[in-house]
């Protein structure tokens, strides 16, 4: 299954947080996404973390450009640090 659901899950996570979807959409996407139909395929999901500023640095490594898009920059990524560790201790669920 890679990391699909789970990173998903995650997206939907942020996109509530941001405004961009609503809380019942949120909850129609959590409730699919975490359908036992789906969760039984997963065996194992490895979350990795990476200060914001590394994962900056390694992104426009070697690039022509440093430009900054609206994901790649320091307080989105730090919201996505939050949102895996709310995510690695939700029991499976998020959102």
């Amino acid at each position: 299954m890679d990391r699909g659901i789970f990173d998903g899950l995650v997206w939907n996570t942020f996109l509530l947080n941001t405004g961009r979807i609503t809380a019942t959409e949120a909850h129609k996407f959590t409730d699919f996404f975490t359908l036992v139909r789906w969760t039984r395929l997963i065996d194992l999901v490895c979350v990795m973390k990476c200060d914001p500023s590394v994962s900056i640095d390694r992104e426009y490594t070697n690039q022509l450009t440093r430009k900054r898009g609206s994901i790649m920059e320091e307080n989105t990524l730090a919201e996505f640090n939050a949102i895996h560790a709310d995510a690695v201790t939700a029991e499976g669920r998020v959102a």
